[in-house]
């Protein structure tokens, strides 16, 4: 009678629910804005200086909070247009001028894409929603989104989101206790 692989399995979902509920729950975001999380060689961010863990807040003085703001704002450009990239960097807040937008249809080859400008950033969610659904994992989910964000836990590692890296740890404050 074997007791320890299901015991070590509940209490890997112990620990993982103390750390969303207990640990995640009580960080605040430095700042808000689109995390990102890669950037393609050789792409507009790439070549700007953008980088993993910078936060993208503003493009061109339009104020990103989360990925609804960022889709929008490059469905309204054009290969070629040139933009400013506002990130928030090492506790910085800095703009990156004259980013230069590539063909989104030349990644994607979808036909919709063609003309599109693109950034070449993966930027999937804000600051504060990465700590909301690290935090409150099975809020307000159907079985579907519980099985979603159990696969995004167990996909951490290959993100090189667990540990966190550096450049992310510093984007979240634990409150201050007097």
């Amino acid at each position: 009678f074997a007791v320890g692989p299901a015991t070590n399995i509940f209490i890997a979902f112990l620990f993982g629910l103390t750390f969303a509920w207990g640990f995640m729950a009580s960080l605040e975001p430095e700042q808000d804005g689109m995390l990102v999380l890669r950037v393609s060689k050789d792409l507009p961010a790439d070549r700007a200086g953008i980088e993993p863990g910078m936060v993208i807040i503003a493009l061109n003085d339009t104020e990103i909070r989360d990925s609804d703001d960022f889709t929008d704002f490059l469905e309204g450009t054009s290969a070629g247009d040139v933009i400013n990239v506002t990130v928030y960097d090492d506790g910085e807040i800095r703009t990156l001028e004259n980013v230069i937008l590539e063909n989104r249809y030349n990644y994607t080859d979808n036909q919709d894409d063609r003309g599109k400008g693109y950034l070449g950033v993966v930027a999937p969610m804000s600051v504060g929603g990465l700590r909301d659904v690290l935090a409150h994992p099975f809020e307000g989910r159907d079985l579907n989104g519980i099985l979603g964000v159990s696969l995004f836990y167990i996909s951490l590692p290959f993100f090189q989101l667990s540990p966190f890296p550096e450049p992310i740890q510093e984007l979240y404050s634990p409150p201050a206790f007097i």
